[in-house]
């Protein structure tokens, strides 16, 4: 058997903000003005013209700020977590089943949860199966704090499940507060950070049926990089989820590549279309040159990047939804599509347009 993408539904919370506006909220947060220098410089340079969050804050002054007006603490983020990404996974899945075709909700078999911005037991697993009525037999399995490639992770997992059982229908839901760990560092890797992540939520299903699907998934692959495993870091604190992510990056991505092509089980640079994880500005200029690809072959990458920023785990799922939405991709063209997380690692796939 063969599995396939059959819908995707994508999901933003309802706080649009300009980057200019974060960048505002930012500097009135206290930082120094070397520090502002630095701030303004990277947010020109990001790439971002627009973020969503769960927040209003970033739309206001620092005095105004409903939430981040002080530093919450992990259980402080982890109350508003618990309550948002219910919310905006149910609108992502919500979104997805109206575009399948008519599947029903009774017929999933499996949920696989993703998120590295929250975690809570009985988790958000369970609240979606109660929320949305879906059989009490559902399997469920929950891919927490793999970061921005785990969205590939999950496909895979859905994958050897659709090929194994007849009846399967799998359903995943990507959803990532980032705005929520907010910290007010103004060291060079929390400036980074900073100006790319936002908030969003994707939901794709997964089945063994040829007809009415989007795309045929057709191979994976995975590596971990020899050098970088302090240069993309994700931490808990007392204070809440730091991020890391350095300058190094995109060279480090750009040094292993090599490898990775070599390795790969099919010609990731041979497909009709690429579709990379919009990591930051700078990670798809550099890859551009790397794979001998121009701006053009990556369009709805950079339009993802532009028009949302970066959500972690969803934000390839919107690469594709955008893809698919452009009519980038025609029937039987295949795409290489990839993202990077901690480690560093990346997790690559081929798909096939229906």
């Amino acid at each position: 058997m063969s599995s396939y993408i059959n819908s995707i539904g994508i999901a933003n919370p309802s706080y649009p903000h300009q980057q200019k506006d974060i960048l505002s909220f930012m500097l009135d947060d206290g930082a120094a003005i070397e520090q502002q220098k630095k701030l303004r410089a990277a947010f020109r340079a990001s790439g971002v013209e627009t973020r969503y969050s769960i927040l209003p804050d970033f739309g206001t002054s620092k005095n105004d700020a409903t939430f981040l007006q002080d530093i919450p603490l992990v259980e402080e983020r982890m109350q508003v977590y618990k309550k948002e990404a219910l919310s905006l996974a149910l609108q992502a899945i919500e979104n997805c089943f109206a575009q399948s075709n008519g599947i029903q909700k009774q017929s999933i078999t499996h949920l696989i949860t993703v998120s590295c911005t929250g975690m809570y037991a009985p988790g958000l697993d369970i609240d979606i199966i109660t929320q949305l009525d879906l059989p009490r037999t559902v399997a469920r399995a929950c891919l927490n704090f793999m970061g921005c490639n785990a969205a590939i992770n999950a496909l895979r997992m859905a994958d050897a499940i659709a090929c194994s059982q007849d009846n399967a229908q799998v359903l995943i839901i990507c959803v990532e507060l980032c705005t929520l760990h907010y910290q007010p560092s103004t060291s060079d890797d929390s400036v980074l950070s900073n100006t790319l992540f936002s908030d969003g939520a994707a939901a794709v299903l997964i089945n063994n049926k040829s007809a009415n699907n989007l795309f045929g998934i057709k191979q994976f692959h995975a590596a971990l990089w020899k050098e970088g495993n302090t240069d993309m870091c994700w931490d808990i604190t007392s204070k809440g989820f730091e991020m890391i992510l350095s300058s190094y990056v995109p060279d480090l991505l750009n040094n292993g590549m090599q490898e990775l092509l070599k390795d790969s089980p099919f010609d990731i640079c041979a497909s009709d279309h690429l579709a990379i994880h919009p990591g930051g500005k700078k990670i798809l200029d550099t890859l551009l040159k790397t794979l001998n690809k121009t701006t053009e072959d990556l369009t709805d990458s950079y339009a993802v990047l532009k028009n949302y920023g970066n959500m972690s785990s969803p934000t390839i799922l919107f690469v594709l939804y955008t893809m698919l939405q452009n009519a980038t991709v025609k029937a039987k063209e295949k795409v290489s599509v990839m993202s990077f997380g901690p480690g560093l690692t990346i997790e690559a796939m081929l798909l096939e347009r229906s």
